[in-house]
């Protein structure tokens, strides 16, 4: 009996024990599984606090990029308009200066050519009133004139306004091509103009300079200063109006000369 009791009393630590130990083992265990869960906030939290800032930080770069951008608008901006005053600054020089395109050769005297012109389109000149006539040599050759003043220029220009002057009018031969009176334009104008000229893809009708400066026509409204071959290529994406297949077909002279409106028509209305 004893021993039973002995034995009983063995089994019962024992169970003791081991319901003990498993207790231990239990709050360890959730302890540790505790402190895991801890972490794993404290994880979550930093973490909450780099997206914070990494969204603090991407607003601020946004803001800067908006800031450089406005920047870089404004400093385009400043460039064509330093841009457009070099090229009247330019225009000053020549304005005196017309250029007579469409010649062909032999020309002979390049003097006698203006004083043609002028007698056919009933223009006083005389030989006092031209400083130099260049002629440039070339499968398509020109002649640069210039006058005493401006005005002499004008009046030509006036002068050839709504009409058509030939070479076999003025004695180059007896082919009948038509001749082109122009004013004297800078490179940088030029340049403009010719790049310009793709806006005939969105329905422009006709592209020209006045005294330094280039525009566009559209078929219906007013002119428009064009400042940039950026604009240029910003209006060709743009494309608000249809294009012009009548103007992209034409093929004449002034498709391979460029294109100047008569300085007697003066600034278009903007």
């Amino acid at each position: 009996m004893d021993l039973i009791q002995t034995r009983n009393k063995r089994q019962a630590l024992t169970l003791e024990d081991a319901v003990a130990t498993l207790q231990k083992d239990g709050d360890g265990k959730h302890k540790q599984v505790t402190e895991t869960l801890a972490s794993i906030k404290r994880a979550q939290t930093d973490l909450k606090l780099e997206v914070q800032k990494i969204r603090e930080s991407s607003n601020n770069v946004k803001a800067a990029l908006k800031y450089t951008d406005r920047r870089v608008d404004n400093l385009q901006d400043k460039y064509e308009l330093m841009n457009e005053q070099v090229n009247i600054l330019h225009q000053d020089r020549l304005q005196n200066n017309l250029i007579i395109k469409g010649v062909v050769n032999p020309i002979g005297n390049p003097s006698a050519v203006v004083m043609s012109i002028a007698g056919l389109l009933k223009v006083t000149l005389t030989p006092q009133d031209i400083v130099k006539v260049n002629l440039v040599k070339s499968d398509k050759p020109l002649i640069v004139v210039t006058f005493i003043n401006k005005s002499i220029r004008d009046q030509i220009l006036k002068a050839r306004a709504g009409k058509s002057i030939f070479t076999n009018e003025i004695g180059l031969g007896e082919q009948r091509k038509q001749i082109f009176l122009n004013e004297d334009q800078p490179k940088g104008v030029r340049e403009l103009l010719y790049f310009a000229r793709q806006l005939k893809k969105v329905g422009y009708v006709k592209m020209y300079a006045v005294n330094g400066r280039v525009f566009a026509k559209p078929a219906e409204g007013n002119s428009v200063v064009i400042r940039s071959a950026e604009q240029v290529a910003e209006m060709l994406e743009e494309a608000p109006i249809a294009p012009n297949r009548e103007a992209e077909a034409k093929d004449d002279e002034e498709a391979h000369e460029l294109s100047f409106v008569d300085a007697a028509e003066g600034p278009p209305r903007l």
